[in-house]
């Protein structure tokens, strides 16, 4: 359930994140509102929430490994 409450915010705001790099490109939009700290925190976001996701799951994910025969 954590995952799938982060999934959605995560793409609204890297979406957000590709719009205002569209802006910028096409627009050459370097407003503050637009390439500034919004900008970064658009990026930031998702890949802490990810991060924190993983740190707490990600252990369930990862493949075993073999463990010695003499324990």
């Amino acid at each position: 359930m954590r995952l799938a409450a982060l999934i959605g915010p995560a793409c609204f705001l890297l979406g957000a994140a590709a719009g205002h790099v569209a802006q910028m490109i096409t627009a050459h939009n370097f407003a503050p509102g637009n390439a500034g700290a919004i900008f970064y925190t658009d990026i930031l976001i998702p890949l802490i929430g990810l991060l924190l996701w993983i740190a707490r799951h990600g252990e369930r994910y990862a493949p075993r490994t073999i463990q010695s025969m003499d324990k």
